[in-house]
């Protein structure tokens, strides 16, 4: 394969000097069958935002999402698979590595959407609002945590 004629570092090198890494985590928050969905610049999508320098992606995952959705009291229940995607800046193009958690709240969900962040509405998506979720939602998100969001509303 193509990885192993050029060697894992040089690839990994040659992703480096083509994109900005950008590391990310966030959570899906999951309540009585549902999950909580954000809509951030009218696009559905699951809260998330960047690691911070030293910090570690659960405990970023833990901050984004309260900071996001207003909702306190999370614990991680497990990790999920990770989504990657790129986008440009201006000049620079990013690679976005989001790690993902399945989470949840002792507390009542109470949402406070993070306006300054464009998130204007918190949603709890059921079995009836999974399919428009995944269909409005971004494609990383769909096709990568498609299966663990319809096994968390079919429970």
């Amino acid at each position: 394969t193509f990885v192993h004629e050029v060697g894992e570092n040089a690839l990994v090198e040659a992703l480096k000097t083509t994109f900005r890494m950008a590391p990310a985590a966030g959570g899906v928050v999951v309540k009585d069958g549902k999950f909580v969905s954000i809509v951030r610049h009218g696009i559905p999508d699951l809260p998330k935002g960047h690691i911070e320098k030293g910090e570690s992606p659960e405990n970023a995952a833990l901050r984004e999402v309260t900071e996001e959705t207003g909702i306190g009291n999370l614990q991680i229940v497990k990790a999920l698979p990770s989504s990657w995607h790129c986008y440009q800046v201006g000049e620079e193009w990013r690679l976005k590595r989001t790690y993902w958690y399945l989470m949840e709240s002792g507390e009542a969900i109470q949402p406070k959407p993070q306006t300054e962040e464009g998130i204007t509405e918190i949603k709890l998506i059921g079995n009836e609002d999974i399919e428009a979720f995944l269909k409005g939602t971004f494609r990383s998100i769909s096709e990568i945590l498609g299966k663990d969001l319809h096994q968390v509303v079919t429970k």
